[in-house]
């Protein structure tokens, strides 16, 4: 019998249109113009490739497909005018110390050709430079401008109307004007969940999905003192002692971040934009009305703990809990919560469930040797928030169901004191001894990881 031979992904070249650097031993730097062969693309957006006898990553969005015998000639571009500066504003002072959006930098971008490849001119940071952007998606210009600018924190982007002669949201590109696009981009330092990376930390994962891990504590010994007043605050606002943490680690994946930001970015203007379809309130005239609102107001109170969820036009986002075993803690802190979307009960939909409650996570966490349950805490996006009071077991039950349209989450409040037959309760007083909240969303894109951590 003869076994078929795997045939090998096909291979093809690509031309850089801008210089990449390399940040981290797996990629490589290349020059604006350079061919490079491609032998693996992977929808991460970091390619396998060879340059000069070489072989690693390389960001796709730097380059074009590239066929040598029927290359046009490049398009001459005219000059890039050169923007007017902006101001920086001053970061704000808060009361509650690492809670605070800061505007640290705004870059204005005017291009200067219309075009699926436009040549822009930039100024950042009182210095104009000229940039070549592709107009095919807001999620590839919000991605373009961050790594050709090397901002790591989330930037919303704006363009000039001229018929309303003022600065908009950019919520698609079809909104464009024809000529003479003007976009302001506004980076923000989002200083509470996000991190900036050093030599101090470890690079894990494959080339494709790196991410960074930094060992926090271990024991009694306390190696990043910083990152540990960190995890203090949100087991703080949890209501949990973080001394129970026995080994701790922080968490930072760029990939994750970013697409958690941009779809909170996105899900503003939606909300903004067309409420009636993503903003309902219908709720209200379902059975039970008045006990919904009860753990409504109970998940309004708790998001009002954060200073980031103080402007009401912006998604509420929240520290949550995860209990779940150790290989699909790490799995979530490489590829996101897609890899575990499907494994929970499903009493309230199917999609990833969270909790505030330490003890009630517990119940779900799986020992880990000698270093006890593992636990994950993350950053949740609830969004547009459904209060569920429907019975699991009972008609009319959300099991294993989708989100209900005009939401982008569902909430209850359970009694914890069996979880697994965790149903919602039906008293309007929450006793927090004997009750459990969860969180059920259903984009991975709704939760980055920030924190491993394990309890004995």
């Amino acid at each position: 019998m003869t076994v078929p031979v795997p045939t090998p992904a096909p291979t093809f070249q690509v031309k850089a249109l801008h210089p990449y650097v390399a940040k981290r031993p797996q990629e490589l730097s290349f020059g604006e113009g350079e061919v490079i062969l491609v032998t693996k693309k992977d929808s991460s957006g970091w390619w396998d490739a060879e340059l000069k006898g070489k072989k690693g990553v390389i960001p796709g969005t730097f380059v074009q497909d590239y066929t040598p015998s029927t290359a046009a000639p490049p398009v001459p571009v005219p000059p890039v005018p050169v923007p007017v500066a902006v101001p920086v504003p001053a970061s704000s002072s808060t009361s509650k110390r690492q809670c605070s959006f800061d505007v640290f930098f705004v870059v204005n971008v005017i291009f200067s050709l219309p075009g699926a490849l436009t040549k822009v001119g930039v100024e950042f940071n009182g210095e104009s430079r000229a940039l070549k952007l592709a107009l095919t998606s807001l999620e590839g210009v919000v991605t373009s401008l961050r790594e050709k600018l090397s901002i790591t924190s989330p930037i919303t982007v704006q363009f000039f109307d001229p018929d309303l002669e003022k600065y908009v949201l950019l919520e698609d590109v079809e909104d464009l004007p024809k000529e003479k696009i003007q976009f302001k981009v506004v980076a923000q330092a989002l200083s509470w969940w996000s991190w900036a990376p050093d030599a101090s930390w470890s690079v894990k994962g494959y080339a494709a999905t790196p991410y960074h891990s930094l060992l926090v504590k271990e024991g009694s010994h306390i190696h990043q003192p910083a990152a540990l007043d960190k995890f203090k605050d949100a087991a703080r606002w949890l209501g949990f002692n973080p001394d129970q943490a026995h080994k701790i680690f922080a968490i930072s994946n760029h990939t994750l971040l970013t697409n958690f930001d941009n779809y909170r970015s996105t899900l503003q203007g939606k909300h903004r934009a067309s409420g009636a379809l993503f903003k309902k309130s219908d709720w209200i005239s379902l059975p039970q009305s008045e006990q919904r609102k009860v753990f409504l107001d109970w998940f309004l109170t708790s998001a009002g703990k954060f200073e980031w969820n103080n402007d009401p036009a912006k998604p509420k986002c929240i520290p949550m809990l995860q209990g779940t075993s150790e290989g699909a803690v790490w799995q979530i802190c490489q590829q996101g919560f897609g890899v575990v979307a499907t494994t929970d009960q499903l009493f309230y939909g199917r999609g990833m469930y969270f909790t505030s409650k330490l003890s009630y996570a517990a119940n779900y966490a799986q020992q880990s040797g000698g270093d006890g349950k593992v636990f994950l805490l993350s950053l949740v996006n609830a969004g547009n928030t459904f209060p569920v009071t429907e019975h699991p077991e009972q008609a009319g039950s959300l099991l294993g169901q989708a989100c209900r349209s005009g939401y982008q989450s569902h909430f209850t409040i359970v009694d914890s004191t069996n979880y697994t037959k965790a149903f919602p309760i039906q008293s309007a007083t929450v006793n927090a001894t004997t009750t459990a909240d969860e969180l059920v969303v259903f984009q991975d894109t709704q939760a980055v990881p920030l924190f491993v951590f394990y309890v004995k």
